[in-house]
């Protein structure tokens, strides 16, 4: 409890990660329009569901700018309902409320199997692994673990959640018994319970587990809590030594990736963007096309 409670007093800081981030991609659009002797004219504003600033807050700081266009960067790699689609909803009831006045919205399509986002992960997870002492290391799994609040029979999240899974673990240099897990107790559409799937890797053999969050691009309170302190619990119940892969959250290769991400749905809608930069890999470390990479583990 006095755990749980230590992590919800972060709050302010997870938030004000999420800010630096933002301004992060915004900064790195910036510098790469003025290399392509550009000018680019944007604004960006930060917008949650449930708390501030919320959705409607940061439309409204936008439109006093007037901007030609919006584009809006749910970030949730996969396409839930109950996260990216609820988040879109409320973005676009917020702009049909303004009518005429609304600019053109052109939204972020999901990037769960993008292999720029898979070389990232890829690397956070072995770095995690290699992490472990070496005789838990020889008998680890990897649970990759989202939120998934509410089913939708049309919902795509699982089959994406298991496309991530196995992009990562087939980009890691050595096999690893994988598993998914969603971070509410009852389990949802297939997918198990976290802390189930923990307990039935123990029963299994498994003598470590390495914890990688896929819901997100950012730390969030409730990811923070269910993850390094619950879930993190359960391990330590079951005998299970834990590494955790580390959320993009302000890191070099996020930033440049939603920026890629970005560039990529404005030149679909005909808005110029540049081209994906071809030095990314030698920016990161990863590569985006080809063969997999392999990540090395000790």
């Amino acid at each position: 409890r006095l755990a749980e409670m230590a992590a919800r007093a972060d709050a302010p800081r997870l938030l004000a990660l999420a800010r630096v981030q933002m301004e992060s991609v915004v900064g790195e659009l910036e510098v790469r329009a003025i290399r392509r002797g550009e000018v680019l004219r944007q604004r960006a504003a930060l917008g949650t569901r449930y708390a501030r600033p919320r959705i409607f807050q940061a439309v409204s700081d936008l439109l006093d700018y007037m901007p030609t266009h919006l584009v809006a960067v749910p970030l949730y790699p996969h396409d839930s309902r109950a996260l990216r689609g609820t988040c879109l909803k409320e973005l676009e009831r917020t702009l049909a409320e303004r009518g005429a006045k609304a600019p053109p919205l052109l939204v972020v399509e999901p990037w769960f199997d993008s292999p720029a986002y898979l070389e990232a992960l890829a690397r956070r997870a072995g770095e995690a692994l290699a992490s472990l002492p070496a005789a838990s290391r020889a008998a680890a799994t990897m649970l990759f673990v989202a939120f998934y609040p509410a089913p939708n029979p049309r919902d795509a999240f699982p089959a994406q959640l298991a496309r991530t899974a196995a992009g990562v673990v087939e980009r890691l240099a050595s096999p690893i018994p994988h598993r998914i897990g969603t971070l509410v107790r009852e389990g949802r559409a297939g997918l198990d319970p976290a802390d189930r799937a923990l307990t039935e890797a123990a029963r299994a053999g498994a003598r470590a587990v390495v914890l990688v969050p896929i819901g997100g691009m950012l730390d969030d309170i409730e990811t923070v809590v269910a993850v390094d302190v619950e879930l993190a619990a359960k391990a330590a119940e079951l005998g299970l030594a834990v590494a955790r892969a580390p959320s993009f959250n302000i890191e070099r290769d996020g930033i440049l990736l939603l920026a890629d991400l970005v560039e990529a749905r404005l030149r679909a809608a005909g808005l110029g963007g540049g081209e994906l930069r071809p030095d990314w890999a030698e920016r990161t470390g990863a590569k985006l096309a080809g063969t997999p990479t392999r990540v090395a583990a000790p």
